[in-house]
């Protein structure tokens, strides 16, 4: 790839670096590089051909994206429908710098960014995982070993049928201590109440898998149980 600059250089000449390739076809491919004006009007192309000789060079195309629309885009899980456009566009300011502000992410959901003018250009995908809000109680939290302490709470948004697992903290790493799955509660919120026997004192917890990936792993927040 070669950046040329369209008018009298800046104190620092642009800076260019040719990538790789992706989305390789019989007669197509798609050609990654970047370009640093580094100040100066500058345009780029790509050279390409069978030999070192090329012969061949895509359009010239001017460097920097200032005023540029930009649109975010994005596909929820399960990533079937495509991308969706989500809300208005965006102008680049003069340093190409834009910025879109999302309220909420319900689930996990996969975004990028188009320049929809042309040469049309699309950004990498970026994921946003979402997890679900685990509250958790115990009945006790001093108790005499062999007792059983009852774990509650629920989850945020519903995740009827997920597994719910107790951990307790043994080291450095969480350990496995018992499992249930969350049942019904409402309509934005499952519960859990598991009773499990205490042999020993320490750190728990519970975490809440998601098994279909619409959602990350959870936990709840961390609870001191102590023997007498």
């Amino acid at each position: 790839m070669l950046a040329l600059p369209a008018s009298a250089p800046a104190a620092t000449k642009p800076t260019v670096a040719t990538g790789g390739t992706t989305r390789l076809a019989s007669t197509t491919v798609r050609l990654w590089g970047t370009v640093d004006p580094n100040g100066a009007k500058t345009t780029y192309l790509f050279q390409y051909g069978t030999t070192n000789l090329y012969g061949t060079s895509t359009p010239i195309t001017v460097a920097g994206n200032a005023g540029r629309p930009v649109q975010l885009q994005a596909s929820p899980f399960p990533h079937v429908a495509g991308f969706v456009n989500v809300g208005n566009p965006q102008v680049a300011s003069a340093q190409g710098v834009f910025a879109f502000t999302l309220l909420s992410v319900g689930i996990n959901t996969q975004f990028r960014v188009v320049l929809p003018s042309k040469p049309q250009v699309f950004s990498p995908v970026v994921g946003v995982g979402v997890a679900p809000r685990v509250a958790t109680r115990v009945s006790a939290r001093t108790v005499f070993t062999g007792a059983r302490v009852r774990f509650s709470g629920t989850v945020r948004p519903a995740r009827r049928g997920a597994r719910v697992v107790i951990q307790r903290k043994r080291g450095k790493r969480w350990r496995y201590v018992a499992a249930t799955k969350s049942r019904r509660g409402g309509q934005r919120f499952s519960r859990y109440a598991p009773r499990i026997r205490i042999r020993r004192g320490g750190s728990y917890r519970v975490l809440v898998e998601s098994a279909d990936g619409s959602y990350i792993n959870s936990t709840g927040r961390t609870i001191k149980i102590r023997r007498r």
